[in-house]
């Protein structure tokens, strides 16, 4: 920065450009309530939020008075990232506004994902309360960065509660909002209006980096979608987000009236949600497990099993970190890991699924071993911990069925690789396998009593996969 930049002229030429009703209505709202507490403006450096600190300072000017300015060096690029900061000192300075600066300790291990970074910028802000009230951070997200997250959150997986972000205006118990005033406004808008208002801006060298997946949506896939649909792609997604927002009010507040208080219940009962849509059901549990703590101990497999155990009533139980998650009848309840049930041995036939009542499920199959499976198992591939293939010989009928219980003292295995037969006792005490997990895992047997696998185990040394295996029964562990 070799220039002298009047950063009110530069405000004043945005703002012309870009009218306040351009702004988003419920930011608009939301300012018009006029709530007590500091104006935070998160400046990275970049056009958005360098647009949107003179957008703001322009059309707000009864609110100057408690606007201030803050950057967050996450210390990954140097001396760039020393420049991001003076430019944006020199703004806040040139818009008399007071200005916060942390700069992150070096990082001496691999660059932190993208999570962390989010943490550590928000952990900064957050901070800021001690020095006064906060009424809102306000961030520059626009309307391009609606159109990446919704595409990414659809791949993965999410709920209209997901798909909904960013939200131009989020509440968070106790906390300050969080506000997004330009979510209707592309990202290249606000550049042109940048360049023509002589305004600058920095650009973050790793924006351009393929190793993060919105740079790779971004860069490649987003300009590919426009260039193929006659729709304006950012326009129509951003209409989806808001109704996807308002379909998410209107669910909780469906529940909210359904089952009241459910955040603070220790049970979550099966009466309220019967004959309710599946999707009340799903939010219910989605709620309940954030409120117990046990979000993300499960996986998308386990919910989606835990969530039919609860709507039929049907008696299940899955691990949860250190406690496990009981279904019954009346609903679902929260139990000790420490508490171990013994459950009885089960015939499991071929092509079926086995619920284990201590948790998680068990499948077999029978399977022809083709030449790339063949290569995948001889070259190590399946985790023992989930999948096992035990070859059948070709004088030998497939078995009828399998025989699953819990471990007993005196089971013997010999997996494939162990010089001979050992205690499982003494197998488990070398993975060093807790007591409580050693009851819950389940020992597969032939009808004549031989242990053919354990999960976390390969199979018998006689029963592995050679070059001339034809069938074998595929047994898999899903540990929900």
């Amino acid at each position: 920065m070799t220039q002298a930049i009047d950063w009110t002229v530069c405000a004043e030429r945005v703002g012309r450009s870009v009218p306040l009703t351009r702004v988003h209505p419920a930011v608009r709202d939301w300012i018009g309530r006029g709530i007590p507490g500091a104006w935070v403006l998160c400046v990275s450096g970049g056009a958005d939020s360098i647009a949107m600190t003179l957008l703001l300072w322009f059309h707000c000017p009864e609110e100057r008075d408690r606007m201030q300015v803050a950057h967050f060096n996450h210390n990954l690029r140097g001396a760039d990232a020393r420049l991001d900061a003076a430019l944006v000192r020199q703004m806040a300075r040139g818009l008399a506004l007071p200005f916060h600066e942390r700069t992150a300790p070096r990082q001496d291990r691999a660059e932190p994902s993208e999570a962390v970074l989010r943490e550590q910028r928000w952990e900064f802000l957050l901070n800021l309360r001690a020095s006064g009230a906060i009424a809102g951070y306000f961030v520059g997200q626009q309307a391009d960065d609606v159109a990446e997250t919704l595409l990414m959150r659809m791949a993965r997986g999410s709920s209209s509660r997901g798909l909904a972000a960013p939200r131009p205006v989020q509440l968070h118990a106790g906390e300050p909002a969080r506000l997004r005033p330009l979510l209707g406004i592309r990202r290249g808008e606000l550049i042109t209006t940048l360049r023509k208002a002589g305004t600058p801006w920095r650009e973050d060298g790793s924006n351009a980096d393929s190793r993060y997946t919105r740079n790779r949506l971004r860069r490649r896939v987003l300009p590919e979608l426009e260039a193929a649909l006659p729709q304006d792609l950012v326009a129509g997604l951003a209409c989806s987000r808001a109704w996807l927002d308002e379909e998410d009010e209107a669910l909780e507040a469906w529940l909210a009236r359904l089952c009241p208080g459910l955040n603070r219940l220790d049970r979550l009962p099966r009466g309220p949600f019967q004959a309710q849509p599946r999707a009340l059901w799903r939010r219910a549990l989605t709620r309940w497990l954030d409120a117990q703590g046990l979000a993300s101990t499960l996986s998308r497999a386990a919910r989606e099993t835990l969530l039919s155990a609860w709507e039929a009533g049907r008696p299940w139980r899955c691990s949860a970190g250190t406690r496990f998650i009981v279904c019954g009848s009346a609903g679902l309840s929260i139990e000790s890991a420490a508490v171990s049930r013994d459950w009885p041995p089960v015939a499991l036939g071929p092509g079926n699924t086995l619920f284990l009542t201590a948790g998680g499920a068990l499948s077999w199959r029978l399977e022809r071993v083709e030449d790339s499976l063949r290569a995948d198992i001889l070259g190590g591939g399946p985790d023992p911990a989930r999948t096992a293939f035990v070859a059948l010989r070709t004088d030998e009928p497939p078995p009828t069925h399998l025989l699953v219980r819990q471990w007993r003292s005196g089971d013997r295995f010999r997996p494939l690789g162990h010089p001979g037969t050992a205690k499982v006792q003494d197998l488990f005490t070398d993975r060093k396998i807790p007591a409580v997990e050693r009851k819950r895992l389940p020992i597969v047997l032939r009808s004549d009593g031989e242990v053919i696998w354990i999960p976390g185990f390969p199979p018998p040394e006689r029963c592995k996969v050679e070059r001339d295996t034809v069938l074998a029964m595929r047994l898999t562990y899903e540990n929900v």
